[in-house]
């Protein structure tokens, strides 16, 4: 019996990003957290830039504007996705084979849409 559906993560899935965003993330935290550590880091694997923030801010007493915070991720996700980040070996063989197979594909992510 065939999936109804295949759905795709991006980061980590289809493209080898997360190693580019965690050292990206790590360096600008640790400068607007003083106590930010590799712990922390580890925390926010898999959380989306808006619960990255909610977390910030609960836990840490975040000061920074919420569009501020969002400008440092867009400003990063140019370069990481246009210039360092790539295609995690066979992900577009197996997104061609399942298309191939008239099984629909989709593409998800906790990044924002931009």
């Amino acid at each position: 019996m065939a999936p109804a559906a295949v759905l795709f993560d991006l980061d980590g899935v289809i493209v080898a990003s997360e190693q580019h965003w965690v050292s990206t993330e790590a360096d600008f935290l640790s400068g607007l957290i003083p106590e930010w550590s590799e712990v922390n880091q580890r925390r926010l694997l898999g959380l989306s830039v808006r619960d990255v923030f909610r977390l910030l801010v609960s836990e840490f007493g975040l000061q920074t504007r919420w569009d501020e915070f969002l400008e440092f991720y867009d400003k990063r996700a140019i370069p990481i996705y246009s210039e360092l980040a790539a295609e995690v070996p066979g992900a577009t063989g197996v997104m061609r084979a399942a298309s191939a197979a008239g099984i629909p594909i989709g593409i998800v992510s906790n990044s924002p849409q931009r």
